[in-house]
């Protein structure tokens, strides 16, 4: 059995909440980078993310901080299986980098010309937009390169 197969049948027989059982799966697979994660184990991994960092941070900002550190490659991870998900290569990972990259760029260059400063912010917003379109499209049906549906759905069904 896989580790994919394995977290996923932890997962299952967990008795934990169903958002808390996806989040400690996600957890188990601190740094897999094969395979697929469906939309909904990303949303609820980023959803506890942003929970425990807010909550951490009103406690004490160092205390958020690690917890950012120590969750970074489980969720690093989990961004890569879910654009394996859709067919997309773990690469475009970097695509909002890119889109910060360039509005950063473009808010310096303001100065220098403003065509250049709207080129690379308009180039920035749709690079990080398009990143989100693709994190929140449904799974390819059936088997791809990175592996089985994880929802199970083996065709499209018209």
């Amino acid at each position: 059995m896989d580790k994919l197969a394995k977290a996923e049948e932890q997962r299952k027989a967990s008795g934990l909440p169903l958002g808390l059982a996806w989040f400690v799966k996600c957890l188990r697979l601190y740094a897999t980078f094969e395979g697929r994660a469906r939309r909904r184990e990303f949303l609820i991994f980023m959803a506890w993310n942003v929970a425990i960092s807010l909550l951490l941070s009103l406690v004490a900002l160092s205390l958020s901080t690690i917890a950012d550190l120590l969750l970074f490659l489980p969720g690093l991870a989990v961004h890569v299986r879910r654009f394996h998900d859709i067919g997309k290569s773990g690469w475009w990972v970097l695509l909002p980098f890119v889109g910060v990259g360039a509005i950063m760029g473009a808010a310096l260059a303001i100065d220098a010309a403003e065509v250049v400063a709207a080129v690379l912010a308009i180039l920035g917003f749709f690079c990080v937009g398009y990143s989100l379109w693709l994190l929140l499209s449904d799974s390819r049906p059936g088997a791809n390169k990175y592996g089985e549906n994880p929802k199970g759905i083996s065709q499209v069904i018209s």
